[in-house]
């Protein structure tokens, strides 16, 4: 079996989402879950477009964990997600209404704004 770390650094979105995942969770990468480290991880995946890291980024943000607490970013994160239509979209939605429901509608604004200026990187 591969290494997912190793296949994280050499670029592999879905290597760098599960190991986000697996650090969160405490999940034999590092344990106990290493929230930063996590973050890092989904970041290098959302950045790049993959829908349900840019969901968990969303999520951490929403949370505060590892990164810091932030609803706009948040929302942004989970409004990219939804848009690429995955299959957990509707969770994602779920998420991004837990979300809003704590902000005003000029930083729901703000962060559709964001959402619509945000070009990845490849």
């Amino acid at each position: 079996m591969e290494d997912p770390v190793a296949s994280a650094e050499a670029g592999n979105l879905d290597a760098q989402y599960e190991v986000a995942v697996r650090v969160a969770n405490g999940a034999g990468i590092r344990d106990p879950p290493a929230y930063a480290y996590a973050a890092e991880w989904a970041r290098r995946a959302a950045d790049r477009g993959h829908p349900a890291a840019q969901a968990m980024l969303g999520v951490m943000c929403h949370r505060g964990q590892g990164v810091p607490q932030d609803d706009i970013e948040a929302y942004k994160w989970l409004t990219l997600a939804i848009r690429q239509r995955p299959p957990e979209v509707d969770a994602f939605a779920l998420w991004r209404g837990f979300v809003a429901r704590d902000m005003t509608a000029a930083q729901v604004a703000d962060a559709e704004k964001r959402a619509s200026e945000w070009h990845g990187k490849q």
